[in-house]
């Protein structure tokens, strides 16, 4: 008999991680060589990308899940970064969402998602171009309008949005899940072929996870017939806003068309 519902907690190290371990599952990803008991690892079974994680950060615990897991619910959490009922809440993980408030909101709602991150005055395409390269999500559009031409409207309506889902983090059925990673991958793995991070620092060497973010909030915009719910995400990431970090930013907003 499968699970009702899994809560992937993606982790590229060891971490103290939600107390029910039943429903919150870690999936190890990067050069990590064991897990524990409770642990999963994105290198398990023989149909994996773990080797492409450097590119794909937590996408390569997605696609281990589309190809490998079996349950009725799935959700994508990190670490750092959790689904809360309530932004009321302490930000501690005793405020994580449980296993009875998922499965109640998930007799109403297709797919619950973090709440909308908001990029004012920045536009979602404008955004990404700050903080990464505008010339990756202009690829990534092209090959939309070659192979899901279905989606260039809603890829097009996206762009132009203040607002987007960030993180790569979902909860929903594994059929709509697997719906989703198979049209999701199938842009990336064609992006790869096609695009040169020779150049790129290690960070933004994670590009397919940086363009999944955006595809994400394509593919809802597109399937609109599905219904959201939005909670809150408890976030115990420390950002850093050091001067090397923030003229790290500003180089790469000056040079963003040259590479």
């Amino acid at each position: 008999m499968k699970p009702d519902v899994i809560m992937l907690v993606v982790a590229h190290k060891q971490f103290d991680g939600p107390n029910d371990k039943s429903l919150y599952r870690t999936i190890l990803v990067g050069d990590i060589k064991s897990a524990g008991k409770n642990e999963l690892k994105d290198s398990d079974g023989e149909d994996n990308i773990a080797d492409k994680n450097a590119y794909y950060c937590e996408l390569t615990a997605m696609y281990w899940a589309w190809k490998n897991l079996k349950c009725k619910y799935i959700g994508i959490n990190h670490y750092r970064r959790y689904f809360m009922l309530s932004d009321k809440k302490g930000k501690t993980l005793s405020s994580v969402i449980s296993k009875d408030e998922l499965l109640e909101l998930l007799k109403e709602y297709d797919i619950i998602l973090p709440k909308k991150k908001v990029l004012f005055p920045s536009s979602v395409k404008r955004y990404y171009a700050t903080h990464h390269y505008g010339k990756d999500l202009e690829l990534v559009k092209s090959i939309i309008k070659e192979k899901k031409p279905d989606y260039l409207g809603a890829f097009n309506k996206v762009m132009k949005k203040r607002s987007m889902y960030i993180c790569n983090m979902i909860v929903t059925n594994k059929e709509i899940y697997d719906k989703y990673c198979e049209w999701l991958f199938e842009i990336l793995f064609e992006a790869e072929k096609r695009l040169d991070s020779s150049k790129y620092s290690k960070t933004q060497k994670r590009v397919f996870g940086f363009l999944a973010e955006r595809l994400l909030n394509v593919w809802i915009e597109k399937n609109n017939q599905l219904t959201v719910y939005e909670l809150p995400m408890l976030s115990l990431e420390q950002k850093d806003y050091s001067l090397g970090k923030l003229a790290e930013r500003a180089k790469r907003h000056i040079t963003n068309e040259k590479l």
